[in-house]
């Protein structure tokens, strides 16, 4: 009996997974299928006592920021610890210029599916008031939370802009201002970087946390499983794979905006055993930083057979002198039972600094809670000491 039900079982997982993929081919699932924002609807009062999600009293301005686009974005400016703890009697028509003029602040872009709510927001905002001392804008894109409007990238690009300019606006100095992005935020955060830059403008800094090099490699990689692939399976149909990627409409591409970020220092964090967005894509983000300063990537001519010996002594030796110069700028450093960091100093462009976080542990969504990437992050940034 169940040799029978077998074939039954196989096909309609088979044409279960074709009938997902088909969905995701539709615009309105695939935008719900990226953003994710439907997955934490607005409760009544959920955002305008931001107590009831465990920061102090008084230590967080509920705000509405609005767009030049005519959205308006559901935001929390929260005090530095630092700053929190030295007033005596609270204002803030004084202390959020005054925050903003005399500590450092983070810009926090969180995931897809997330809310400046939702209990890990809340703890890494907590962490960064409390650990690094600075304060935290935590925004939430339009479409998220109890912001206006619907998302989208162009959309969200211009939510990151508006909330940078209120801080501008409200006293921030942006050589004290770190834009810190979380996945789907990390994309967000690089698009920010480069349009600053544009401008004449150098944050802080840019911190990418579990980033992908583009929404695209991001779907070619990720597997429900947390190991294959989920359009492997296409592999079968010849040109399917390709078929539903020229279907994706926002692209996020990170890898893109990277490239084009050329003064800001820049942090990447990510977990080894990240399940959802592999380590890979942030080895190659910081490659995207890196490769500029060595020499140009070696090639072989495509058909096999025109290989000659000289051809490949001269291959192998450009692959030994890329290898040798990438060991001679970057400096690794294996921390026992954390990770490992990576970091040079790329001279083309100012004598900026990079750095990879490659961590042992915290998944995809606590990469950035870990004291290890905060103290790493406070350090290189000049929060710490």
């Amino acid at each position: 009996m169940v040799m029978r039900k077998a074939p039954h079982v196989a096909l309609g997982v088979t044409a279960l997974y074709f009938s997902t993929v088909g969905l995701l081919s539709v615009p309105y699932i695939q935008r719900q299928a990226i953003f994710c924002n439907g997955i934490r609807p607005p409760r009544p009062g959920a955002y305008e006592r931001p107590e009831k999600h465990g920061l102090a009293p008084s230590k967080t301005l509920n705000l509405q920021l609005p767009t030049p686009d005519g959205q308006t974005l559901g935001a929390w400016f929260i005090l530095s610890d630092a700053y929190y703890h030295s007033i005596l009697k609270h204002d803030w028509e004084i202390d959020l210029r005054q925050a903003l003029t005399s500590l450092p602040t983070i810009l926090y872009l969180h995931d897809a599916g997330m809310t400046r709510a939702a209990k890990a927001c809340v703890t890494q905002c907590s962490m960064f008031s409390s650990r690094l001392s600075a304060n935290v804008l935590a925004v939430d894109y339009r479409g998220f939370g109890d912001s206006t409007g619907a998302p989208s990238e162009e959309g969200l690009a211009t939510d990151a802009r508006a909330a940078w300019e209120w801080l501008l606006r409200n006293g921030a100095n942006p050589a004290d201002v770190v834009i810190v992005g979380h996945a789907l935020g990390s994309s967000v955060a690089a698009r920010l970087g480069v349009e600053i830059e544009k401008d004449g403008l150098r944050p802080r800094g840019i911190v990418l946390l579990s980033p992908f090099s583009s929404i695209l490699e991001a779907v070619r990689t990720v597997g429900l499983n947390g190991s294959t692939p989920f359009l492997k399976p296409l592999n079968v149909i010849p040109k399917a794979t390709d078929f539903v990627l020229r279907s994706v409409v926002p692209r996020f591409d990170t890898l893109t905006a990277v490239a084009n970020i050329k003064v800001a220092d820049i942090v990447i964090a990510h977990s080894e055993d990240d399940s959802d967005v592999p380590a890979s894509h942030s080895d190659k983000l910081f490659h995207a930083f890196l490769g500029p300063l060595l020499p140009p990537a070696p090639t072989l001519p495509s058909n096999p057979g025109a290989i000659s010996k000289d051809d490949w002594e001269k291959f192998t030796h450009e692959v030994t002198s890329r290898k040798q110069a990438e060991k001679n700028l970057v400096i690794v450093n294996e921390v026992r039972d954390f990770g490992v960091t990576s970091e040079f100093v790329d001279s083309d462009n100012g004598d900026r600094r990079v750095m990879l976080v490659k961590t042992l542990a915290g998944g995809h969504g606590a990469v950035g809670l870990q004291e290890g990437v905060q103290d790493i992050v406070g350090k290189f940034f000049g929060f710490l000491p």
